[in-house]
């Protein structure tokens, strides 16, 4: 049987769109909603025309740190970068790219106390 092999490999807003495909039937629509958020604010204007081979770590963290200078809150970083992570994760799973580039970047944390005034 023959294999079919993709000339180019995807872009990440090919790829997302796929993923979404195969995988929001899975989740509730409450889900589905965020992640089409996340992706349309967050994940494509940054990475969507790039091939995921050509995304690497230090976009990634340059995108995480860019999000936390924004003043966007630890939150939404790690529910952007998760996302993230679950698409490049299940490009690694399909044979598509070799590592996850979110693998080791650092996040905000989460919950993390506030300066109080007093």
């Amino acid at each position: 049987m023959a294999s079919i092999v993709a000339a180019t490999p995807p872009t990440l807003s090919d790829w997302a769109g796929e993923w979404m495909g195969f995988s929001s039937f899975t989740l509730k629509p409450k889900t589905v909603a965020s992640y089409e958020s996340l992706l349309k604010s967050r994940t494509m204007p940054t990475f969507g025309t790039s091939a995921l081979t050509e995304v690497d770590g230090l976009m990634i963290r340059r995108w995480v740190a860019a999000m936390s200078g924004g003043g966007l809150s630890a939150s939404r970083i790690r529910q952007a970068h998760s996302l993230l992570r679950q698409l490049f994760g299940s490009a690694m799973e399909c044979g598509l790219i070799d590592h996850n580039p979110c693998d080791g970047v650092r996040l905000p944390a989460s919950g993390a106390p506030r300066d109080l005034v007093p």
